[in-house]
């Protein structure tokens, strides 16, 4: 069991890591929501409060509930337009809760590296798509405050993914925020 809980902890810090989605407008018109978005952003927080994950071995599953919150930011995000292109610099920490049956069973910070995301975003209405080329993969983000000074999406989680070998589930919504620079 430690094992597969150092194996789900390793694969959640990597995804909160490498993972970065942002935002569009759901307030604005849509010209002028992509011209919102356009500039240099502060990551200041990250949160999943929701999040399953569901492990398989060897015929056993493992279903955990977990949460995590971001610290130590240092992160900025640039949105530019034409072309829509998005670069991502810095890190932060990730501090990871596991809990079975609403009893905490493990408690984790992960110090962060590099949060990288290098790609295109694109805005209809309140839905922001974020392209990330490093990852190879796209994400819709759900925009829900986008002002001269704040950007606040969210991402719903439903991946699964090969952790040594094993199918691995993740599920959540991961809400970030992001401050004008």
């Amino acid at each position: 069991m430690k094992k597969s809980t150092y194996l789900i902890t390793l694969f959640l810090a990597l995804t909160f890591i490498s993972c970065s989605k942002d935002d569009g407008d759901s307030a604005s018109e849509p010209e002028s929501s992509a011209s919102l978005i356009a500039g240099d952003w502060d990551l200041t927080n990250f949160e999943i409060a929701d999040g399953k994950s569901t492990l398989s071995v060897q015929g056993q599953t493992s279903v955990t509930d977990y949460s995590s919150t971001g610290k130590n930011f240092a992160s900025v995000i640039t949105f530019s337009e034409n072309p829509n292109t998005l670069v991502s610099s810095g890190s932060f920490d990730t501090v990871i809760e596991m809990s079975v049956d609403g009893v905490t069973t493990f408690t984790q910070v992960v110090p962060g590296e590099d949060y990288l995301v290098t790609g295109t975003w694109k805005l209809e209405g309140d839905e922001l798509t974020i392209t990330n080329e490093a990852l190879e993969q796209t994400d819709i983000a759900n925009v829900l405050t986008l002002d001269t000074t704040t950007l606040i999406f969210e991402i719903n989680l439903n991946r699964t993914l090969q952790v040594s070998g094993f199918p691995f589930e993740l599920e959540g919504t991961a809400v970030y925020t992001l401050k004008r620079k």
